[in-house]
């Protein structure tokens, strides 16, 4: 069998989540930050048969697929047993958090219900302003830490198996790939469901490279050893990009040219061809619940957050429900799917699409992450011949250029 490495190397699938690093040990496959700014693996011995078949079913650079599916799982969406507008009722935690607060308030909740004794998240890195790092949360005071959205490459799944060797039992909060990747070794180590028993997550337009954060400081006027801290959101809805300088000043950017403008030009392969930006292996997930203007486009500007929260599994529903017994949620409205695809029509648009970009890449004999193609042969029956066409000429552009 080939190297499953060698395979998402030649392909460019990595997601970058550093799993593979856990899985084999950093002798042999150590996750770095490459010339490109994407944390990637740095391969020092190859893989035996056995560890390649081990690798193909839980990297999520190469297999998303579920391994089962109820009848409450929609084509676009996924898994969806309700859909809430919420905020944390903690106003630091609603200020603070990227998007009303609501995964920071599900963590606390969590911790000092005393339902898990820890939380593993990703923040920024203690000793690189521009990096990230694996954070534990014990405290309330540790999730507000790392409370506020990172649009930077991170590997939360780096260390991994030493996480589950800790006494205890957590949460875990990533990316959606993370979290599929996590889901997905549960079906290899039967302690992920033990010891990990919350499994949240959050609607991902895609990972920008560290290049991208170098080109906001570009446009700020800023040199890189100019910079104390730097916050990509938060402290606000959406917020402000904001970099403190080590001479105590601060500059700030506009979400939507921050993102819009700057970050969303750097995104990773990898999340150009994803099934899953919506977290579809979570408990529950949670996203912007962007107003709309009169032309039906997001409102950016400075409000009081709110989150779509997506309820995909049982043990989801009663842990929602209990943060809203307990007074760490506020429910503001039921919402339906109707409003999420109003409201997040990229993510809609991109998953109806990708039936095309698949068939692109198969065309031009390239590798293609494994999902359930049912439902996504589906999602492309809710869309037209020309986003479709498009996509797929799309594709093939990029592929070739």
């Amino acid at each position: 069998m080939a190297d499953a490495l060698k395979t998402v190397e030649r392909y460019n699938l990595c997601a970058g989540c550093g799993l593979c690093q856990s899985l084999f040990g950093s002798d042999r496959v150590e996750i770095h930050l490459d010339k490109d700014g994407f944390l990637r693996p740095l391969v020092y011995d190859s893989l035996s048969a056995e560890e390649s078949v081990l690798l193909t079913s839980v990297c999520p650079g190469l297999n998303v697929k579920h391994f089962s599916l109820d009848k409450d799982y929609d084509p676009v969406w996924g898994p969806i047993q309700s859909i809430y507008r919420a905020a944390a009722t903690d106003k630091e935690v609603r200020k603070l958090g990227s998007s009303g607060g609501v995964l920071s308030a599900l963590q606390i909740y969590l911790l000092e219900s005393g339902k898990v004794d820890f939380v593993v998240g990703t923040s920024v890195a203690t000793s690189d302003p521009l990096g990230t790092q694996i954070n534990i949360c014990y405290t309330r005071a540790d999730v507000i830490n790392g409370a506020g959205s990172r649009y930077a490459p991170s590997a939360p799944l780096k260390e991994i198996l030493t996480i589950l060797e800790l006494p205890g039992r957590c949460a875990f909060v990533g990316k959606p790939c993370d979290v599929a990747a996590l889901r997905r070794l549960g079906q290899h180590d039967s302690r992920v469901a033990e010891k990990i028993p919350y499994l949240l997550s959050f609607l991902c337009a895609g990972i920008p490279s560290q290049q991208g954060t170098l080109k906001i400081l570009k446009e700020m006027g800023v040199g890189v050893d100019d910079v104390s801290a730097f916050r990509y959101r938060g402290n606000g809805w959406p917020g402000f990009t904001n970099v403190t300088l080590k001479d105590g000043t601060s500059r700030s950017m506009r979400y939507e040219e921050s993102w819009g403008n700057i970050l969303s030009n750097y995104v990773q392969w990898r999340c150009k061809l994803c099934p899953d930006g919506t977290g579809e292996f979570a408990d529950i997930t949670c996203a912007d619940a962007w107003h709309l203007k009169n032309d039906g486009t997001p409102d950016f500007t400075e409000h009081e957050g709110e989150s779509f929260s997506i309820i995909r599994s049982e043990l989801g529903y009663k842990l929602f429900n209990d943060c809203v017994k307990s007074n760490y949620i506020l429910v503001l409205d039921k919402s339906d799917i109707f409003e999420l695809q109003a409201v997040q029509f990229h993510q809609s648009y991109r998953r109806r699409t990708l039936v095309s970009r698949y068939l692109a890449m198969t065309v031009l004999f390239k590798k293609i992450p494994v999902f359930n193609i049912k439902y996504l042969l589906q999602s492309s029956c809710q869309i037209g011949i020309w986003p479709l066409l498009r996509a797929f000429v799309g594709t093939i552009k990029r592929l070739i250029n």
